[in-house]
């Protein structure tokens, strides 16, 4: 796993990739946290270069969904210190 902490550069603020399930799967997760607070959730695989993307809005726009990008958020803090600690 490889956390980059953008610091306000362009739009993004936090991005975690590289993130590997427990079964040896080929595929990873990276999340990336605007400065907006948005949080985008992407799946892709390693050796077909398939991604699947989803974007959870903050409060500040859209925000269908509160609960997910609120925990989110919570994932990311936690991965930071995780890496931090």
């Amino acid at each position: 796993m490889d956390i980059t902490h953008m610091k306000g550069e362009g739009n993004l603020w936090m991005i975690i990739d590289g993130i590997q399930g427990d079964m040896g799967e080929k595929v990873r997760m990276k999340l990336m946290q605007q400065a907006d607070g948005d949080i985008i959730l992407t799946l892709y695989h390693t050796e077909t270069g398939q991604r699947l993307t989803l974007e959870f809005c903050s409060s500040m726009g859209g925000g269908r969904q509160p609960l997910v990008v609120r925990k989110l958020g919570e994932l990311i803090e936690a991965l930071v210190k995780q890496e931090e600690g």
